[in-house]
């Protein structure tokens, strides 16, 4: 019984594993705000597109128009969607959910300028929403794309050194939205 349950299941996996394309996609206008976002997109039977990526957070910012602070930490997320193509083959409009967890460490880089005295604090955001995206696929297997979401933000701290919160998003209320913006390069690995 086991086997025949194991063989269904393998039979099933490979039905839709043959139908499947996996899309591997760059965001380079992320670069511009500190990150090089990477992602793997696996498209079923052409509807439906699951998604990760990530990447590190780098660069260098300014807060208060005073402070130089450095930059480091890593993002992620993760997008389900589903794509209204009548050739069913994983682009055109798309509608999905998406999840994203980020945490920046911010080092002051200046610490003579008065504004802070060498501190370091951590912004730690997961936030939740649901997305409107296009994807064309170009003969070769290059693609382009965008992608537009609106969801909120399901934590959103400020931590200093020593992991004690000195800002909750409850206190900065302009931070409890989350926004999702992209502009996706890339190429289809499997078709």
């Amino acid at each position: 019984m086991k086997k025949l349950l194991l063989m269904i299941c393998l039979g099933c996996f490979s039905h839709f594993a043959a139908r499947a394309q996996l899309d591997i996609k760059l965001d380079p206008a992320s670069t511009a705000f500190g990150t090089a976002d990477l992602s793997l997109e696996y498209v079923i039977n052409g509807r439906v597109g699951l998604e990760i990526g990530g990447g590190p957070k780098f660069g260098q910012t300014r807060l208060g128009g005073v402070a130089l602070f450095k930059k480091s930490g890593i993002r992620g997320f993760f997008a389900a969607r589903y794509y209204f193509s009548k050739e069913e083959i994983g682009d055109g409009f798309g509608l999905g959910i998406y999840a994203k967890y980020k945490e920046v460490t911010y080092a002051d880089t200046d610490a003579l300028n008065g504004f802070v005295d060498d501190e370091t604090f951590t912004w730690e955001r997961t936030g939740l929403g649901i997305m409107f995206n296009y994807k064309a696929v170009f003969d070769g297997g290059f693609l382009f794309g965008f992608e537009l979401g609106l969801g909120g933000a399901l934590k959103n701290q400020f931590y200093d050194e020593n992991n004690i919160v000195t800002v909750d998003s409850e206190l900065l209320n302009f931070l409890s939205g989350d926004l999702l913006a992209r502009i996706v390069v890339g190429y289809r690995l499997i078709n």
